[in-house]
């Protein structure tokens, strides 16, 4: 994402077969920030919540060497105009 840009974007889903992660890039005042200020990185904190091995090839939970379907949801007012999540479901 170009910084000096002015546009918010969502990574949605940026995955292979041994992470996912989706972020958020807000902007405040025309200024957006490449870092992002909230993200979910299932290396990261799904390792925390469920263990090591939950995601990945050979996996406990998801295991990427088999069909998995990902969902995502956004969680907002009914206009869109302001988004308070993104629910992401793995099954």
């Amino acid at each position: 994402m170009n910084g000096d840009s002015g546009c918010q974007s969502i990574d949605v889903m940026q995955a292979n077969k041994h992470g996912f992660n989706v972020q958020a890039h807000p902007c405040a005042d025309g200024d957006c920030d490449a870092v992002s200020q909230c993200s979910y990185n299932v290396s990261v904190e799904g390792k925390k919540k469920y263990g090591k091995s939950a995601y990945g090839p050979g996996a406990s939970i998801i295991d990427t060497n088999k069909p998995f379907s990902v969902t995502q949801a956004f969680v907002a007012d009914e206009e869109y105009t302001e988004v308070w999540k993104l629910r992401t479901t793995w099954t």
